[in-house]
């Protein structure tokens, strides 16, 4: 049997509103699945249960759903730089994931 949620890892500089909004779902449902009864508690490292959408028989592919910060308004250097000074060690730009 599939698990019905998928692990998110905290980094630095999310929020639950930005968290929900990547993964698709809203600020209230990430609360009440992951029992946050104040949205300030959450912590680095914290790992929060996203629940999985299915499509089709199959789980959705797309990496804003895995937690990666999309910086795909910038150029892909600052992108890059953005990225790593907030500490992810991933991020989307222009339709593609990409490693710090």
């Amino acid at each position: 049997m599939t698990d019905k949620f998928k692990i998110y890892t905290v980094y630095k500089g999310d929020t639950p509103e930005s968290i929900a909004e990547s993964q698709g779902i809203s600020t209230e449902e990430l609360l009440e699945y992951n029992n946050i009864s104040d949205p300030t508690s959450i912590y680095v490292r914290q790992e929060l249960k996203i629940p999985r959408e299915k499509n089709f028989g199959d789980y959705k592919i797309n990496p804003l759903n895995w937690g990666i910060k999309d910086y795909s308004s910038k150029p892909f250097s600052q992108a890059f730089n953005t990225a790593k000074q907030e500490g992810s060690d991933r991020f989307y730009w222009n339709g593609g994931a990409y490693n710090t």
